[in-house]
């Protein structure tokens, strides 16, 4: 099974999905939107737009794409609030079905299922057979079939609004070094700047854009502070997973159509 992408372009909050605002320190009690709980609002996905992107206009490839609003940007100035990992199983060819199989927590999948070819996933996602690398593209590609991605919970430090971005394929790498510096720092991800943009590459199949992952400046200590109780209204709440197909992404440092 190949595993290509979508995000919803319209999301219903599910399983304690996060919502575009966080809870106010001090909720007008009259106030009804103040009343709303973060599992009860619709969080946009804010995605990279590729040269084959359907939901998004193709025309804008290398911008991002608001699921919500319908909006562009060049570029993210966003501090980090919360990170998951997930998986996604789609069938050959879905373009708008639900994934077979998923996991929300890239450890283990929601139930384990007998897929539409007679083939049974596994009861971990290190033990399942499509997590396997060379299993993409019913084993045509070099990638895996069951496709491995980072969600990020960001804050648009420009907008003042949060969002999820997902991180798959050849946009993994660039995130794990930028991680890794980060980690090293020892400074929290809420409390920095982080800008995100993309790049172009050339791959076997052809070009396409990549996540880019920059430091800024430190967030002044009174935003730090505001960004760690953004993050900590968050906590706990599930980013969800990838839940329609898509374009064409590849594997860590692979081509992004394999």
């Amino acid at each position: 099974m190949a595993m290509t992408k979508k995000d919803e372009t319209s999301i219903v909050p599910q399983n304690g999905t996060a919502g575009a605002l966080a809870p106010r320190a001090e909720p007008d009690e009259m106030d009804v939107f103040g009343q709303a709980r973060p599992d009860e609002l619709i969080l946009p996905i804010r995605k990279l737009v590729q040269g084959v992107s359907r939901a998004a206009d193709s025309k804008r490839a290398g911008e991002f794409w608001d699921s919500l609003t319908d909006a562009y940007k060049p570029q993210l100035r966003v501090a980090i609030l919360a990170l998951s990992r997930s998986r996604s199983l789609f069938a050959e060819g879905s373009f708008d079905q639900a994934p077979v199989c998923a996991s929300e927590d890239a450890i283990r999948p929601r139930q384990p299922i007998v897929t539409p070819d007679g083939e049974a996933t596994g009861p971990t996602c290190n033990e399942c057979p499509f997590s396997e690398w060379g299993t993409a593209r019913d084993g045509k590609g070099k990638g895996q079939a069951c496709r491995f991605s980072y969600n990020l919970l960001c804050w648009d430090l420009d907008d003042q609004a949060v969002f999820i971005l997902r991180i798959s394929g050849t946009s993994i790498n660039p995130w794990r070094r930028y991680m890794t510096e980060g980690k090293l720092s020892n400074a929290p991800a809420y409390a920095l700047e982080t800008v995100i943009s993309s790049d172009e590459q050339q791959f076997v199949a052809g070009k396409a854009y990549v996540l880019a992952f920059a430091h800024g400046d430190k967030l002044p200590p009174q935003m730090a502070a505001s960004m760690r109780e953004q993050a900590a209204a968050y906590r706990g709440i599930s980013l969800g997973v990838e839940s329609v197909v898509e374009e064409a992404e590849g594997p860590v440092g692979e081509s992004v159509f394999d």
